[in-house]
């Protein structure tokens, strides 16, 4: 199975980041456990943010905002819904093992999972380990962002948060539901859109570049569910 995975940088502000940092300061967190289902919460050792904490509701929606403003996820992603994060933090010893995530998740507004996207919030060389793995290549993705980065993967792919050695790792994690269900039919619109982005920088034949647009077009209205 071919891997869907995005990488994006610079999503969180450093404006924005110093809020998290200062609003996560001896803020609450509680066993994460409780927040997986089936097989998934044997494998799960991380802590979250409590729910009812003061700030949590503030940053999830900092963070959510951020990562739909930003201009590649909207061309690759065309997203519909996000839910509102979980902040997680990794201490010493915490590992989320292999597991998927579920497809389907309830609340206010049921959502369906297409993708799941980690934004990460201090900094890797502050802390040993705690690397994410995508699965589904003939290797996994491993991947360590920066602060403010974040990573977007398909949400039925197997993936993992290996153990966490030293130091503390803090990410938020939340899914998004595509106007676009299938992958394919996502990567076939964002490669379209790149092509035509760059043969007009190029400044290819307008009337050449209108059929190409209109293709665009036709195959977004034929796959969207808005």
């Amino acid at each position: 199975m071919q891997r869907e995975i995005l990488v994006l940088e610079n999503v969180l502000s450093a404006d924005e980041l110093a809020v998290v940092e200062r609003t996560l300061r001896g803020a609450r967190f509680v066993d994460g456990a409780v927040s997986a289902a089936g097989p998934a919460r044997q494998q799960k050792r991380v802590l979250q943010l409590d729910r009812a904490a003061d700030g949590q509701r503030e940053i999830g929606e900092l963070i959510v905002r951020a990562l739909l403003r930003h201009p590649t996820l909207q061309v690759a992603v065309l997203p519909k819904a996000a839910r509102h994060p979980t902040i997680n933090r990794y201490e010493p010893g915490m590992y989320y093992g292999r597991h998927l995530d579920a497809p389907l998740m309830a609340g206010a507004v049921s959502t369906r999972a297409d993708l799941s996207a980690t934004v990460f919030l201090n900094d890797p060389a502050s802390y040993e380990g705690g690397e994410l793995a995508v699965h589904g290549g003939a290797s996994p993705f491993e991947f360590k962002g920066r602060a403010g980065d974040a990573v977007i993967y398909s949400a039925d792919t197997v993936h993992e948060v290996k153990p966490v050695k030293s130091g503390v790792r803090l990410v938020a994690v939340t899914w998004i539901q595509s106007m676009i269900r299938g992958a394919t039919e996502r990567r076939i619109l964002f490669d379209l859109s790149g092509a035509l982005d760059e043969l007009e920088r190029q400044g290819a034949d307008g009337e050449t570049l209108l059929r190409l647009r209109a293709t665009h077009n036709s195959l977004l209205r034929l796959w969207a569910e808005p």
